[in-house]
Parts: C-alpha cells; sequence; structure tokens
C-alpha cells in the first residue's frame, strides 16, 4: 500500500503535490481539509494507505450501477454531516461530483472551480471552459489555498483571498438559494 496522496497522480494531483504537503508544515492542514474520491473508495484522505487500483468514478458496475449514484446514497449522511459549518471548495470532475452533491447549508457554502481561458481573437475578449488544463489549474489553487493557510468562511471571503494570491477569480450568482455557487479562474494566454 501507498498513501493516497501518492497513488493519485493525475495532472490536479501534480500541481497539488499532496506528498510534499504531507511532508511539510501544512500536513496538519492537508489530513484535516483535503478530501479525496475514489471509485472504488468512495472518499479517502490523502494520509490514507491504500493498494494501487484502476477504477473511475465514471464506470458502471452489474449490479451496482453507475458508481457515483452507488457512491452518492451511501455517501450523504456521513460526509453531509463533516460539511456542515464549513466552506466546500470543489475541485472534482463532473464524475466525481456525482458521488456527493451538497444539500441545504452546506449546498450554499459549496464553491465549484471553473476554469476559463481568456484570450483576444480579433480586438475582442472572449472566454472558453478549459477542459484538460482545468485540472492543472485547479491543483495549483487548492495549493494555494494550504500553503498560504487560507480559512474562508464564505465564498466572497475566498475569492477575496485568491485575488490577494495573485489570481483572477469571480464568483458567479447562486442559480437559487441555498444552492452551490460556481468560482470562475480565469487564466489569460
Amino acid at each position: 500500500t501507498l498513501r493516497a496522496a501518492e497513488l493519485y497522480t493525475g495532472v490536479l494531483y501534480e500541481r497539488l503535490g499532496l506528498p510534499g504537503l504531507l511532508d511539510s508544515p501544512a500536513a496538519d492542514r492537508v489530513r484535516e481539509r483535503v478530501l479525496v474520491f475514489s471509485g472504488l473508495w468512495g472518499v479517502v484522505g490523502p494520509a490514507d494507505r491504500l493498494p494501487p487500483y484502476r477504477l473511475s468514478m465514471g464506470v458502471r458496475l452489474p449490479p451496482l450501477g453507475g458508481l457515483g449514484a452507488h457512491w452518492r446514497r451511501a455517501l450523504a449522511g456521513p460526509l453531509g454531516g463533516l460539511a456542515e459549518g464549513r466552506l466546500l471548495v470543489d475541485c472534482r470532475s463532473a464524475a466525481y461530483a456525482a458521488a456527493f452533491r451538497p444539500t441545504g447549508e452546506a449546498a450554499g457554502r459549496t464553491v465549484a472551480v471553473r476554469v476559463l481561458r481568456e484570450r483576444e481573437v480579433g480586438g475582442t475578449v472572449e472566454r472558453s471552459v478549459v477542459s484538460h488544463m482545468a485540472k492543472a489549474t485547479r491543483g495549483d489553487i487548492a495549493r494555494a489555498l494550504l500553503v498560504e493557510d487560507v480559512d474562508a468562511a464564505t465564498p466572497e471571503e475566498l475569492v477575496a483571498a485568491l485575488r490577494d494570491l495573485g489570481h483572477t477569480a469571480e464568483l458567479a450568482p447562486a442559480a437559487r438559494a441555498g444552492a452551490s455557487r460556481v468560482m470562475d479562474v480565469v487564466v489569460r494566454d
């Protein structure tokens, strides 16, 4: 087995640098604040020891069906309780976001990170959603929040903190009262 911090090595995790953070002064924050969603295990902590495996959250397994829906039923209660009173910064892709959707008060304190690329085309500034490299930016954002010990209590405080750290962050209005918010992080060419 190895720590989850070493097991998960995709683009987001490479930029986040969990192994180094677990061996740094930020280690306690990392263990307290970071949850890793797993197709096989549901949710794990970065210091949890796991065997290597390959199973994406987007997989459908008979008789369970889609893993996102399977884990959503199992995780709603425990994660809902854990989320109470905390700001949740959601860096997950859509398949993994299906495994837990905050409700009630927790939904109003959840901020999903969306990455937009801004560039000038023919004298006009255009924005588009970034796909693959969005994971790198999400990893950068999560790392900055941990290293700088940002302890924002509201979505607005989170945006202000990221701006102070040099990021272009914008908070979209909630679609309805009590709904999760979307924070756009803008990268420029």
